[in-house]
């Protein structure tokens, strides 16, 4: 193990023994779909590993954190899993303070997270008061892509039907990199004004030449 490596360690599996079964247990099916998960959050690709070899993101993945999530939401009060890998869970939902979203691996990311509102989004947005009750110390959202987002206007109808929602949770920032708002300067405008009616700020920031970021505020920042 060399310390200040040029890649960080990789956990690819753990082994505890069980007393009652007197058998060794392999943690590693849980190890991967926590690493999978890990990446979507950290707006990484959900299938390269720390070794940059391709891994399968497959149903049991999306089980085991489905129900991993649904254990700290409260809405199964059963751990399925060992107790080890909970905890592991609810450290790294307790110490996420900023969460990335390549929107590039949505399809991955809607899996994952289906379980927090029942049904996909085919807005941009994606459930942000699902993510923020899970993640109780998050407070900003980073959203970027390889390419440009479009924003329309359905993008802002359905922030406006979240943002009670969102006023639950620690959530204070909420940016999109590199958009192109296609929308009359007067909707924007109608669209700030009544974001501000809930408690948050709506602007954007240039970016580059032609493109701009959209920042999603609390009032109080």
């Amino acid at each position: 193990l060399l310390f200040c490596g040029s890649s960080k360690m990789r956990v690819s599996n753990i082994r505890v023994f069980n007393k009652e079964i007197q058998l060794w247990q392999e943690y590693s099916n849980y190890m991967k779909a926590l690493e999978m998960y890990e990446n979507i959050m950290e707006g990484n690709s959900p299938q390269l590993n720390a070794n940059g070899k391709k891994n399968i993101v497959d149903e049991q993945d999306f089980k085991i954190i489905s129900d991993l999530a649904s254990y700290e939401l409260g809405i199964n009060g059963e751990q399925k899993y060992p107790d080890y890998i909970h905890k592991l869970f609810n450290m790294y939902c307790k110490r996420k303070k900023t969460m990335t979203i390549d929107l590039s691996h949505t399809n991955h990311l809607y899996n994952f997270l289906e379980h927090l509102n029942g049904s996909k989004y085919v807005d941009l947005l994606l459930p942000f008061g699902g993510i923020g009750n899970l993640y109780k110390n998050c407070e900003e959202i980073i959203i970027k892509q390889s390419k440009v987002i479009l924003v329309f206007e359905n993008f802002f109808h359905h922030l406006l039907k979240i943002l009670d929602n969102i006023n639950e949770t620690n959530l204070k920032l909420i940016t999109v990199l590199s958009v192109y708002v296609k929308c009359e300067k007067e909707d924007f405008i109608k669209f700030q004004n009544e974001i501000l009616d809930k408690g948050w700020n709506l602007m954007m920031k240039l970016h580059e030449a032609s493109f701009n970021d959209l920042l999603i505020s609390r009032k109080d920042m």
